[in-house]
């Protein structure tokens, strides 16, 4: 589900932030990140179907966790935490707030991946 439209301010802030996101992980700017991992475009249409989500960004985010959005397409939502403490403890606010709402949730914490995506030639005899 994405917006019908976007004005150019938006998709120009966006990209900065999206770079800006690169950019603090490479020179581990915590507190840039903090002000750049925001989606302006997919996530303000996306949340109405993701209930509680202002609140469990909220409770993520005074766990210790540095941001938190909307995984994907959705339904799933990520913390990006420092440490695998701090993510244990935001995984476990987040989750506290959907149960308050009847809302059955999986929690998983992991780290991020190192080496990232890659692809292999395969040759088929």
């Amino acid at each position: 589900v994405l917006p019908t439209k976007t004005s150019l301010d938006q998709v120009t802030a966006q990209c900065a932030d999206a770079s800006a996101f690169v950019l603090s992980l490479f020179e581990e700017n915590w507190e840039l990140l903090q002000k750049v991992l925001v989606d302006r475009i997919a996530e303000p249409t996306r949340k109405q179907f993701i209930p509680g989500l202002d609140e469990v960004r909220a409770a993520a985010l005074e766990s210790g966790a540095l941001g938190a959005g909307i995984s994907g397409s959705g339904p799933s939502i990520f913390a990006l935490c420092q440490d695998e403490t701090k993510a244990e403890r935001a995984g476990q606010a987040m989750d506290k707030v959907f149960q308050k709402m009847d809302i059955i949730t999986d929690l998983y914490v992991r780290p991020i991946a190192q080496a990232g995506a890659g692809a292999e030639l395969l040759h088929l005899d």
